[in-house]
């Protein structure tokens, strides 16, 4: 996970933007104060998701709090509380909320994927100094 303002070596094959997400039964985000489901590990995608609610003036409660996205994405689910996950985590039966709902996406904090040179970047990761075999 990097930063936009980081410049990645390599080909960008996957860029996932971090949004918040509800389930479409529950609709928790329209509960005042909103719950809010983050990471149990401080880091700075809990600081970013929740200065975000704070520059909007949204009250929020801090609902659930997990060490996995997986947790968080049973949070949302459930209906307990909204998270921040990446677009391609938002599962069945739930949405990205959006700035129509009154949240923001969260697009400087992207889960990126590059492709390097793949012989290279291989060699490097098993130790090996044969770059034609890996």
């Amino acid at each position: 996970m990097i930063s936009q303002e980081k410049k990645p070596n390599g080909e960008i094959l996957l860029a996932d933007p971090l949004v918040w997400s509800t389930s479409m039964l529950h609709n928790a985000h329209e509960q005042s104060p909103v719950p809010v489901a983050i990471y149990e590990t401080a880091n700075s995608s809990s600081d970013l998701v929740l200065r975000s609610l704070k520059t909007r003036g949204r009250a929020y409660r801090v609902a659930y709090v997990s060490d996995s996205s997986a947790g968080l994405e049973l949070a949302v689910t459930s209906g307990l509380a909204i998270g921040p996950l990446y677009r391609s985590d938002v599962p069945p039966g739930c949405r990205e909320l959006s700035v129509v709902d009154g949240f923001l996406s969260h697009s400087s904090y992207l889960a990126m994927f590059l492709r390097e040179d793949v012989l290279d970047s291989a060699a490097g990761a098993f130790g090996t100094g044969d770059q034609g075999r890996v």
